[in-house]
């Protein structure tokens, strides 16, 4: 299994990712998403629990909820944390910092 968390992978520039808008990224083989909230930049597993859709294309609500596009299971994207059904468990979170202009997680 991957340690993602052990080491930060540059992504992209983080002005590449207005606020209110995410981004999908896959390092060593893991799809990531990740939300720019006027509070900052966060990061979670991409795939829904539930069906597997990629949450990266879902409905991003302000207040830093993620409704996946399949059948709308909620997610908060600070924590991962499964909202609200058809999804029953959450999804990953990763840590997310900015090291001069490049976003890493």
């Amino acid at each position: 299994m991957i340690q993602l968390d052990r080491i930060f992978h540059p992504l992209c520039p983080a002005a590449d990712i207005p606020v209110g808008k995410s981004k999908r990224v896959v390092v060593e083989g893991v799809a990531i998403a990740i939300f720019h909230l006027e509070e900052g930049f966060f990061a979670i597993a991409d795939t829904c629990p539930h069906q597997s859709g990629s949450l990266t294309f879902g409905w991003l609500e302000p207040e830093g909820v993620i409704a996946c596009p399949r059948h709308g299971a909620r997610f908060d994207v600070r924590t991962g944390e499964v909202l609200t059904l058809p999804a029953v468990c959450g999804v990953r979170s990763y840590p997310v910092r900015i090291e001069g202009e490049t976003l890493c997680v």
